[in-house]
C-alpha cells in the first residue's frame, strides 16, 4: 500500500494513500463540485485565512511501512477562489524517490461548523474527501479515500501554527498500526494579506 500527502495542512495540507484516478481531475472546475457540498459556505473564513500565502517546508516522509524515513522539501501556495468561499492549495513535495503534486480545495461550512474539502494528486489517493475542525490556528483534518472494492483509506492531518510565519504539519496513517507518513515544518515565503514575507 502506498501512502503520502502533502495539505495541509494540508494539506496541506497534505499532505495520502493508495493509487487513485488521473490527476487531471485537479482542475479549478473541481472547485465547483466541492462548493456544492458545502451547505452554508463562509467567506474568507478566519481560520483558513491564516494559511493564505506561500510557504516552504522541509522534514521527513515515509511513503509506506516498507520504507525508512527520508528527507523531503515542500512548497505550498494558498489562495482564495470563488469569491473567498474556497481556499485553493497547490503543493509540490520532492524527496529522493518521488515528486508529489496535489491540489486541495478547502471551505468552512457554517451549518456544520466544520472544514470540508477535496484533495487531488498524482500520488496517493486522487479525489480524497476532507473534513475536520480548526481552532486558534490548530487544524485537525481527516482525509478519506473510498476504494473501488468498497473499503477506505484514511489519514489524519494535524497542523499547528507557530507565529504568523511558521506552521508544523503531521500526516499520520489511521490504522491498527498507525505511523507518521509526513512531518513538515513550514516557513512563510510569500504574501499574506498586505504583508510580504521573505
Amino acid at each position: 500500500m502506498k501512502t503520502f500527502f502533502a495539505l495541509p495542512l494540508a494539506a496541506a495540507l497534505a499532505i495520502t494513500l493508495s493509487m487513485g484516478a488521473s490527476p487531471s481531475l485537479a482542475r479549478d472546475d473541481a472547485a465547483l463540485s466541492v462548493l456544492q457540498q458545502i451547505r452554508s459556505p463562509d467567506v474568507k473564513n478566519a481560520q483558513l485565512s491564516i494559511l493564505v500565502g506561500s510557504w516552504k517546508g522541509k522534514g521527513k516522509v515515509r511513503p509506506s511501512r516498507k520504507f525508512s524515513e527520508m528527507n523531503v522539501k515542500c512548497t505550498l501556495n494558498n489562495s482564495w477562489i470563488l469569491g473567498g468561499k474556497l481556499l485553493k492549495q497547490t503543493m509540490s513535495c520532492k524527496s529522493f524517490l518521488m515528486t508529489v503534486r496535489r491540489t486541495t480545495y478547502l471551505g468552512f461550512d457554517k451549518a456544520s461548523g466544520k472544514i470540508v474539502g477535496r484533495s487531488f494528486g498524482n500520488f496517493g489517493p486522487n479525489n480524497a474527501a476532507i473534513s475536520g475542525s480548526a481552532s486558534n490556528g490548530n487544524f485537525n483534518l481527516v482525509m478519506v479515500h473510498r476504494k473501488k472494492n468498497g473499503g477506505s483509506v484514511q489519514n489524519r492531518l494535524r497542523t499547528s501554527m507557530g507565529d504568523s510565519n511558521s506552521m508544523y504539519s503531521v500526516m499520520s496513517k489511521i490504522s491498527r498500526r498507525p505511523y507518521d507518513v509526513m512531518r513538515i515544518e513550514y516557513r512563510r515565503s510569500g504574501n499574506a494579506g498586505n504583508k510580504t514575507y521573505l
